[in-house]
């Protein structure tokens, strides 16, 4: 979605792989397309700081930054609070809770309310 909108993306992922869980046949032709699109994957990889327009990881023991418009987190399946969006709203980036994080929901609620919070940005 976003790489239609012309957007570069890069999904910076902590394990080895992307989507390890997904069904196969799934998951081989979603990297097939992000391959095709150009998608960047840095695997085996932890966000460390983002700021304003730069997002901080760790690869290989070396530290990397991106210059970035917009960050979109997925942090897995369990709320983890309100504490890191207070956190980069206090910092002047504009954040929006979803999903689970947001309250229990179906999985089909969750990637329907994801879909229309990236729709509703201007990328």
């Amino acid at each position: 979605m976003l790489i239609e909108k012309g957007n570069k993306v890069t999904i910076i992922e902590m394990l080895p792989e992307v989507a390890p869980n997904l069904n196969a046949i799934v998951r081989v032709d979603m990297l097939a397309d992000f391959e095709e699109k150009g998608v960047d994957i840095k695997v085996n990889s932890t966000v460390k700081k983002i700021e304003q327009g730069r997002v901080t990881f760790e690869k290989d023991d070396e530290i990397h930054a991106i210059d970035v418009d917009k960050v979109v987190l997925a942090l897995g399946q369990k709320p983890y609070g309100t504490e890191l969006f207070y956190m980069l709203k206090q910092d002047g980036i504009e954040t929006m809770i979803i999903g689970d994080a947001k309250e229990p929901a179906k999985i089909i609620d969750a990637v329907k309310e994801a879909f229309w919070a990236v729709m509703s940005q201007d990328f």
